[in-house]
């Protein structure tokens, strides 16, 4: 007799910001194929994001828009997401901005707000409101170079380390209401978009893809076990940082 072996995720309820589109997107899809119905944010990627949603079939949970760069906005999808899925059990924290150095103070601003700001108020408020959930940072495997090394995107590696060290301080106390925290810091996958960023030889000689960042999600996600972990998925650039 056949018995089916269930999925990983059956039965979990997934957020994933920024998930419209790009490594984003595969993430969604890899949630969506181990089980989990996933909600989708976005900000302007409407298009993208009810087209990705209508592939999921029964693991489609839903569209919500926000512009993470707004506080209020920030919260309003926060009990948006909350309310309108019954509980997110996985939340994937992808939405990032990519802006120079010599890009305008409001750029810059916006930046911040969208890559540390906003997942900071999400984690406050999760913690706040004793919710058991695997959460899972996009951080950047430039986080392990030297300092001297992030010119001219300094402002965007600082918020990424940040974020890195909120993982390694908070993911003890949050473990008492099972409040999971990990990071996930690719390497060169996809160039940020409109920029061209110059081609770097690897250890492995081969470059991490989507499938693989959204591969460890899942695997994250699917582990009770793990907390305060970050994965570094750069094909070993991060073994010689410099």
């Amino acid at each position: 007799m056949e018995t089916s072996v269930p999925l990983p995720l059956e039965g979990r309820r997934a957020l994933v910001t920024g998930g419209a589109r790009r490594i984003g997107a595969a993430i969604v899809r890899a949630l969506a194929a181990a089980g989990a119905t996933v909600w989708v944010h976005c900000n302007r990627s409407r298009a993208e994001a009810e087209a990705l949603l209508a592939t999921l079939g029964p693991r489609a949970g839903g569209l919500l828009r926000a512009d993470l760069a707004s506080r209020s906005a920030c919260e309003r999808l926060y009990r948006e997401a909350m309310d309108r899925s019954g509980g997110i059990d996985i939340w994937v924290d992808n939405a990032a901005l990519f802006v120079p150095d010599s890009a305008p103070d409001a750029d810059l601003d916006r930046q911040h707000e969208v890559n540390l700001g906003a997942p900071m108020r999400f984690l406050f408020q999760m913690a706040a409101d004793n919710v058991p959930a695997c959460v899972v940072f996009l951080l950047d495997a430039r986080i392990a170079r030297p300092e001297s090394a992030d010119a001219p995107f300094a402002g965007y590696t600082l918020g990424k380390r940040k974020l890195a060290s909120v993982i390694g301080k908070s993911a003890a106390d949050l473990a008492e209401i099972r409040l999971r925290l990990n990071g996930i810091a690719p390497g060169d996958v996809l160039p940020p978009e409109g920029c061209r960023e110059r081609a770097r030889s690897v250890p492995l000689g081969i470059r991490p893809t989507p499938d693989d960042i959204a591969r460890a999600a899942v695997f994250l996600a699917a582990t009770p076990s793990i907390t305060g972990q970050i994965l570094f998925l750069d094909s070993g650039l991060h073994l010689s940082p410099a």
